[in-house]
């Protein structure tokens, strides 16, 4: 069908021109940190110059002696064993821990982003199918039909799909048209135990949350920071306070349009219809759409995450100013730390504060890690916990706490030393 026009003849936003948009985005956001990271190593540098020339100590531009940095790790190159050496030795004891969709998969949850079977790409795959089928009218809210009426959800059968995966997860799109994001996030739902009315994930903890509760049993975790929705790092033990969930997560509900909470009974009563993928109506509005400037409107109850274009929480910025300026190191574990602002966590961190990666690959700032405090550590994630807690000599009470959290598959405890690590530059490079 013929694209609508856009407004003052505008190109239409496509999904290949947002991807695009999002693509430099990110690109720009990951050549800025660079840009930093190289303009503070400059002034030190700088600093180190201009002491020598004066004869003066030399101090770097941060205030830190180049024999500040050495004492990180001792005078040698950062490696996973060594960082964990260190929390052993009681060197390091308030750890911050940003972790993302890497343990959600391990544990058997599709993600957004991967290439071929995460959600995204499952939605745009689904609206190129849409584009050659015959009815195509009926789901493409790009129809020549009446264009004002093709979002409203009391039309049987009109069930658009958005433009993009972006489009699909946003608040105005969901208030159009709830049924793309209601059915897939039916099965990120919690699920109620009939007799206690707590919630719980449907899915079992990973083996890489049972190492976060390992760092909390020990009593070295200030804070987990996590992008995932799903509380599975509650459903591993961790007390609510020890987690900030920068995109909310799926153990409340609200009304998108009043604002009214659903906890507790009354979510549980409408959880079953959550689940089966079914949109639900708050009864504000009395079931009657309604107009606003960006289109018709009803009020359906939504998930309690944030939604593209929306803001992160007040307690993400709070938490994330005060615990990363308190840490004594700092754990990345399964993240690609694309999406800002919780991608730029970890340079929140202190000048001498020791950062570890653990994941499949390269991130963010572990990118260019920094030679005298950077650990990278890449593998599965199941295999790099099992050898983390073999450092910190806690590998029996890890199998335990794995096989009492249920978790998907539990590794195997290596007999020495980490999985290979990512080669790093020396201190002498």
């Amino acid at each position: 069908p013929p694209q609508a026009a856009a407004p003052n003849g505008a190109k239409p936003m496509t999904e290949e021109r947002v991807e695009a948009a999002l693509d430099a985005q990110k690109r720009f956001e990951q050549s800025w940190q660079r840009f930093q990271d190289a303009f503070k190593e400059m002034n030190a540098a700088l600093a180190r110059n201009l002491g020598a020339a004066l004869g003066h100590p030399v101090e770097c531009a941060d205030g830190f002696s180049e024999s500040d940095k050495r004492d990180v790790f001792g005078g040698k190159a950062p490696t996973a064993q060594r960082f964990w050496e260190k929390v052993r030795r009681g060197e390091c004891k308030r750890i911050v821990v940003c972790c993302g969709a890497g343990l959600s998969t391990a544990a058997g949850i599709p993600d957004f982003r991967s290439p071929m079977t995460g959600i995204y790409a499952k939605l745009k795959a689904e609206r190129e199918a849409v584009k050659h089928r015959s009815d195509a009218a009926v789901f493409d809210n790009r129809s020549d039909d009446d264009d004002s009426e093709l979002h409203d959800y009391t039309q049987p059968g009109r069930v658009p799909l958005p433009e993009s995966a972006e489009e699909c997860f946003s608040a105005n799109y969901f208030a159009r048209n709830p049924v793309p994001m209601s059915q897939r996030a039916a099965g990120m739902w919690p699920v109620a135990d009939a007799r206690t009315g707590k919630l719980t994930s449907a899915y079992k903890p990973a083996a890489a949350h049972a190492f976060l509760r390992l760092l909390a049993d020990m009593g070295v975790l200030l804070r987990v920071f996590t992008q995932n929705i799903d509380g599975l790092e509650m459903d591993a033990g961790l007390r609510r306070e020890l987690v900030v969930n920068a995109h909310g997560d799926m153990r409340g509900a609200r009304c998108n349009e009043c604002n009214k909470s659903y906890e507790g009974a009354e979510l549980n009563r409408i959880l079953p219809r959550l689940r089966r993928g079914e949109p639900v109506e708050c009864t504000c509005k009395g079931g009657e759409p309604f107009e606003t400037p960006l289109g018709r409107f009803r009020a359906w109850v939504r998930p309690n995450i944030v939604m593209f274009g929306e803001s992160l929480s007040e307690d993400f910025g709070v938490r994330a100013r005060e615990d990363l300026a308190a840490c004594d190191a700092v754990v990345v574990i399964g993240t690609s730390l694309q999406v800002m602002p919780f991608g730029g966590l970890p340079s929140r961190a202190g000048r001498l504060v020791p950062r570890l990666l653990m994941n499949r690959e390269p991130a963010g700032v572990f990118n260019h890690p920094v030679k005298y405090r950077d650990a990278v550590a890449l593998g599965e994630l199941d295999e790099l916990c099992a050898a983390a807690a073999v450092h910190l000599g806690k590998g029996s009470q890890f199998l335990r706490l794995c096989a009492t959290l249920g978790c998907k598959s539990v590794p195997r405890l290596p007999q020495a030393r980490m999985p290979p690590a990512a080669a790093g530059p020396s201190l002498r490079s």
